[in-house]
């Protein structure tokens, strides 16, 4: 308040009001002053003549806005918002991080210059049919990053509607998922595959030989199941597994036709 007696005309000051039921709780509220200090004859101020305004709420926006902003730029996850014509508005660093594009590369583009070849047209009106019924979409999807690598991200996509319900934004959320899918398949090889000679293990044997026998019976053709016994298994256990593999699988690889099934059917056994 002193800046006021100095003849300042505009000031804003930050004043403690005690609500009526609020207790013993204060509230802060934002008031914009403007107006003229009064002085008397001898040039002494006794008091203040001016207007004052509420802005607490506009305050309040403001904080928020810096908030959702700082949130926006150091997400680690990619957001990209897009007008109702789904023309991209805007990106955050993580976008140009993942994709490769920056937000000038983007900006007044559409979305669908992100797409890939992974996808059939039915996808994406599965999933704009979802956005419109339900106000977004989630799932897994395949997109093309500026140097056309495609990759997989998980994809959260909203709706962002006016008080009357009209669509004025959609916002994309996503991240990138390769290493996810890497381990995956990289679990899921290990699952089929015995570790020590990285040929099919016990349990893809007997799937291929289930269905062989199947095939048997339907078409009325015999089939043939060899067992190969390896002596002094040990000895080769204890050598590098590359070295394994080539002396096992290799030979077994390079003479077995498509139709045969090669594999190790004692890999639960040491020998």
């Amino acid at each position: 308040m002193d800046a006021f007696t100095r003849g300042t005309a505009t000031q804003r000051a930050v004043s403690r009001l005690q609500g009526a039921e609020s207790g013993r709780r204060w509230a802060t509220a934002h008031l914009s002053l403007s107006g003229e200090p009064i002085y008397d004859a001898k040039g002494q101020f006794r008091g203040y003549h001016g207007v004052g305004t509420d802005v607490t709420a506009r305050i309040k926006g403001e904080v928020e806005l810096r908030q959702a902003a700082t949130v926006f730029t150091s997400t680690h996850e990619s957001v990209l918002i897009a007008d109702p014509r789904f023309s991209i508005i805007t990106v955050n660093p993580a976008f140009s991080k993942i994709t490769g594009y920056t937000a000038d590369d983007v900006r007044g583009k559409h979305i669908d210059m992100l797409r890939s070849d992974r996808h059939a047209p039915d996808f994406y009106q599965e999933m704009m049919r979802a956005v419109d019924t339900t106000g977004f979409w989630q799932g897994e999807i395949w997109k093309k990053r500026k140097n056309g690598e495609i990759y997989p991200e998980w994809l959260t996509l909203s709706t962002v509607r006016d008080d009357a319900g009209a669509v004025i934004n959609y916002v994309g959320v996503f991240s990138d998922i390769t290493q996810v899918k890497q381990s995956q398949a990289r679990l899921e090889h290990l699952a089929h595959h015995d570790a020590l000679t990285n040929m099919p293990n016990r349990l893809v044997l007997l799937t291929h030989l289930e269905k062989a026998i199947a095939r048997g019976i339907r078409s009325g053709n015999g089939g043939a199941v060899l067992f190969i016994d390896l002596d002094r298994f040990k000895n080769v256990n204890d050598k590098p597994r590359s070295s394994c593999r080539r002396r096992i699988a290799g030979p077994g690889r390079t003479t077995a036709s498509p139709t045969h099934a090669l594999g190790r059917y004692g890999s639960s056994r040491r020998g």
